[in-house]
């Protein structure tokens, strides 16, 4: 189990939203959270997808380098 910052317990897996343009780098970062941890990872190459899907789902994280 997680704890937050507020000492707030978290669910085991926590959900991450990847953002990238770059399909190759999508599909490494993805191997590689899920190998070292346990994250469940959701992918999208798109900015304006991510604002659509943030609407729609809750993430524990967001990892991208779009600008």
């Amino acid at each position: 189990m997680f704890i937050d910052r507020q000492g707030s317990a978290m669910p085991d897996t926590l959900r991450v939203l990847y953002v990238d343009d770059e399909p190759n780098l999508l599909e490494i970062g993805t191997l590689y959270l899920e190998e070292i941890g346990d994250f469940s990872v959701t992918i999208i190459n798109s900015a304006l997808a991510v604002l659509d899907l943030l609407q729609k789902q809750k993430f524990d994280a967001v990892l991208s380098n779009l600008l």
